[in-house]
């Protein structure tokens, strides 16, 4: 009887913390606003739970503005991660980011347009693969491995999804494609 108190909350069962980081950010993945309370609803939380969630989020967002996490394994199985201060383009703010890369890369590429084009379908996994026209960008994709080929139809793999999100937002008209 103490067990089934303990394991819920107000008619739900307990969550434990990361799943709820992940719950909270599977549905703010969408880019749309949310109130805290329809956040806690859509992600089948407590409203405190969510408050402690988007807290964390925030105070990460700050800590890590001018810095980033670096992980990475050692040769004797062990791993490190240490915080460094951003260098290079990505020091820069995000909007100075994409003047720089619109000056260097004015024109979208054939390859973007295939990228977005896939996200825009949906085809992010197997299950939801689509049918596209052979070309030469395609052919480059899947060689590079952004773009998997799954018998007649195509999807992007996890990389190639950021890439052509990042290249929506970089290139807004990519939309109207």
């Amino acid at each position: 009887m103490i067990t089934a108190c303990m394991e819920k909350v107000a008619g739900r069962p307990r969550t434990d913390f990361p799943r709820a980081v992940q719950q909270v950010l599977k549905v703010l993945s969408d880019g749309r606003p949310y109130t805290i309370n329809r956040l806690a609803q859509e992600a089948n939380l407590n409203f405190r739970t969510v408050k402690k969630v988007i807290d964390l989020i925030e105070q990460t967002q700050r800590s890590l503005q001018s810095r980033r996490v670096d992980v990475s394994a050692t040769s004797d199985n062990h791993t490190v991660v240490q915080a460094r201060e951003k260098s290079g383009l990505a020091s820069l703010p995000e909007h100075i980011q994409n003047m720089v890369i619109k000056s260097i890369y004015p024109e979208i590429t054939e390859e973007e347009k295939v990228l977005t084009h896939l996200l825009k379908r949906g085809a992010v996994s197997e299950k939801t693969a689509v049918w596209m026209a052979k070309s030469e960008a395609l052919n480059r994709l899947i060689e590079a491995e952004h773009v998997i080929k799954t018998g007649e139809k195509f999807y992007l793999t996890k990389d190639a999804q950021v890439i052509a999100k990042g290249a929506l937002s970089l290139y807004p008209e990519l939309q109207e494609l």
